[in-house]
């Protein structure tokens, strides 16, 4: 006989392994996932098709989040809920500690109506964990699968400008072209800017590719189909960092999927990173650092030329919290960790060093298990990828949307690792 307890654990889909799955008979549980799928829609829409009007700012984001919240809370009653793991409190009490440090600096800061987008955003963040990480019912792997699924409509689209030749400017992967010598055209999908559609195709396009290696058979078509999709319209944005973003991100699956231990891992990625090197190099014959990295290297020098400047920089970060400043808000130094610590002081710098290093501790302490799981490996590599790639030279924690998928990003490495027992108990 079954105690009450084991038969709620089974009504609500709890395996054996005490991961979430997705029961059929419960439709409040594909409710769920269809209200995750909307939510992750709503991050990559920022504005129609050719014609403008819809802007993804913290109104919309917040509603949906709302929305999302509100659902699960209730298809997840408090007796019925997933036991609480130390790495999703964990992640959650980080977003809130630097939401809260954003509000405090928020009320002593003479730009407070400049802050309060940032602070909302983070507020969000953590909210998003909450529920995601502490709250929810759900499983990881479906919630994946709704995070590929909602790149479909940009990725449709993407295609679809391509060849109709519709774009922002004049690019390809060298740069921007200037004059009106044309060119092709980066598309921008629900993007007002190819790169900000970049910077999001990015996680669910790994994502996809981890899918499609795990999972039933219709799953790993649609996943397959999802990840094409995304790499034609990934490429036709011509963004570069974002494409070298998930190339390395790719690689670092391929080495360690090949890699029976860490350390054949580590010399994989050293003879990935000779010949990187060496293709760099070839490429630095032909094209100047400058014109490749698009004149970031001066944006750097002049950002930390302004912390240098001002003395509240280094525990509050940009614009003096009593008197403030000349500095706009709106300029940004393409650098997520220059960035935050303009933002928040030295506390951003260590709330993003200090989840770069729980990701690498995660792939070297429980190397054998991300190994084995094909959607965890895809999850692991695309943030540490971020991490030491496209974070160097992008600003893709600035607006509400690009931070809430990096949240995402975050909140589906963690559950995903929850679900698997060794991992969860070190």
């Amino acid at each position: 006989m079954k105690s009450s307890s084991d038969s709620s654990e089974l009504r609500h889909g709890l395996g054996e392994n005490g991961a979430a799955r997705l029961s059929l008979r419960d439709w409040r549980t594909g409710l769920s996932y269809l209200v995750c799928l909307v939510f992750f829609v709503s991050l990559s829409i920022t504005q129609y098709f050719s014609v403008g009007g819809l802007t993804a700012e913290i109104d919309e984001l917040g509603a949906a989040l709302a929305i999302l919240s509100l659902w699960i809370l209730w298809e997840s009653p408090a007796s019925a809920r997933v036991p609480n793991h130390r790495g999703g409190w964990w992640i959650t009490l980080a977003f809130s500690g630097l939401a809260i440090w954003c509000g405090v600096v928020w009320l002593l800061a003479g730009n407070w109506q400049d802050r309060m987008g940032i602070l909302q955003s983070w507020v969000l963040c953590a909210l998003l964990a909450y529920v995601l990480l502490v709250r929810a019912r759900l499983n990881w792997e479906e919630i994946a699968f709704a995070f590929a699924l909602a790149s479909i409509p940009n990725s449709a689209l993407a295609v679809y400008q391509h060849f109709s030749g519709i774009g922002y400017g004049y690019k390809d992967l060298v740069g921007w072209i200037q004059g009106s010598a044309g060119g092709p055209k980066p598309v921008i999908g629900f993007f007002s800017f190819s790169n900000d559609m970049a910077a999001y195709l990015l996680w669910p396009f790994v994502i996809s590719v981890g899918l499609a290696f795990q999972g039933p058979t219709i799953r790993r078509i649609l996943s397959g189909l999802c990840a094409l999709l995304a790499a034609l319209a990934l490429f036709w944005t011509f963004s570069r960092t974002a494409i070298l973003t998930a190339g390395v991100a790719l690689v670092l699956c391929a080495i360690i999927s090949l890699a029976r231990n860490r350390r054949a891992a580590l010399l994989g990625l050293g003879v990935a990173a000779l010949v990187a090197a060496l293709a760099a190099a070839a490429v630095l014959a032909r094209h100047t650092f400058m014109t490749l990295s698009s004149g970031r290297p001066v944006v750097w020098l002049e950002a930390l030329q302004m912390i240098r400047s001002d003395r509240f920089f280094l525990a509050i970060g940009y614009l003096d919290a009593f008197k403030g400043s000349a500095v706009s808000p709106f300029w940004v130094p393409h650098n997520i960790y220059l960035m935050l610590w303009m933002q928040f002081g030295v506390l951003g710098v260590v709330f993003l060093l200090g989840l770069l290093s729980q990701v690498i501790w995660l792939g070297w302490t429980g190397y054998r298990e991300v190994r084995s799981r094909p959607l965890l490996l895809a999850s692991w590599s695309v943030l540490l990828a971020f991490f030491f790639i496209e974070g160097m030279a992008t600003n893709d924690l600035l607006e509400p949307y690009s931070l809430l998928t990096f949240a995402v990003g975050i909140c589906l490495l963690v559950g995903l690792a929850e679900q698997v027992p060794q991992l969860r108990k070190g």
